[in-house]
């Protein structure tokens, strides 16, 4: 990969919690998904996925024969927006070359447009499924606005398609600049309509915007 452009898979990774020795590394492991940002090293995900978790058991992978495995070192927190960073260790990031870089909206925009064509890269888990395999959503920015839940308030991008177990954490990459991240994947959503006996369930997808937190974002 040296010298080369990483792919959008290759800059995508999943977190586990290292409870066990695993031999092998399946969909039972996986908390999350992350991703590399901006610099070797530094990656981002959500923050709910590692939150409760020691830092010393985590751990960092991607899926395949010969995938690499590294530690998590450090981690930093956007305590609003469900957006966590975090460093692996300083002897093996230099082995990665690949990074997204932070996407920003257009000329006089505070946020990202709507209906803005995107793409969601990350692991999720499905029942019938123990082999991890990367999956790749495509859609559009079918929604715009605050989000709040929890502890959490921040401006969401909201998406056509469901998120499954292990895509928290995923990247939000604009579609015609797939290097472009614009938004972390938080959770996912059911809304319903009813009239007469007729309903109608639809699951959608929830990211927190990154447009906000440019700042936090040159912090790390």
């Amino acid at each position: 990969m040296e010298g080369q452009a990483a792919s959008v898979q290759e800059r995508v990774f999943f977190l586990y919690a290292r409870e066990d020795e695993y031999h092998s590394v399946d969909s039972r492991h996986v908390l999350g998904t992350c991703f590399a940002f901006r610099r070797p090293g530094l990656f981002l995900t959500a923050a709910h996925v590692i939150r409760d978790i020691p830092m010393d058991a985590l751990s960092v992978a991607s899926a395949g024969p010969d995938s690499e495995r590294w530690q998590i070192e450090a981690t930093r927190f956007h305590e609003a927006s469900d957006v966590a960073a975090f460093h692996i260790d300083r002897t093996t990031k230099e082995q990665y070359f690949g990074c997204f870089t932070h996407g920003v909206p257009s000329p006089g925009l505070t946020d990202f447009a709507l209906g803005e064509n995107i793409l969601s890269v990350g692991y999720p888990i499905l029942a019938d499924e123990k082999l991890l395999r990367i999956r790749m959503l495509k859609g559009h920015v079918q929604a715009l606005y605050r989000h709040r839940a929890g502890p959490y308030e921040y401006g969401a991008l909201e998406l056509p398609f469901p998120a499954f177990p292990g895509q928290s954490g995923s990247p939000v990459l604009r579609d015609r600049a797939r290097n472009e991240v614009i938004g972390v994947v938080t959770k996912s959503v059911m809304y319903s309509s009813e009239r007469g006996e007729n309903r109608t369930d639809a699951y959608w997808t929830l990211a927190a915007s990154l447009a906000p937190l440019t700042a936090w974002l040159d912090s790390l």
